[in-house]
């Protein structure tokens, strides 16, 4: 899955009409092949990235 990368996904970007729907499916995730993550700390790692200079 993915290439060998591991996603990552933001909590509250995903959602369900059921509620316990979407956290079991965000366990699921998690246990799995991904990693679920607030949405604060996926934007601190993003911030700390350094941009290419290529780019």
């Amino acid at each position: 899955i993915a290439e060998g990368f591991r996603p990552n996904i933001v909590r509250e970007g995903v959602g369900d009409r059921v509620p316990g729907v979407t956290e079991w499916n965000l366990f699921d995730i998690d246990s799995k092949f991904g990693d679920v993550e607030s949405l604060d700390r996926v934007l601190e790692y993003l911030a700390k990235i350094e941009p290419h200079a290529d780019r």
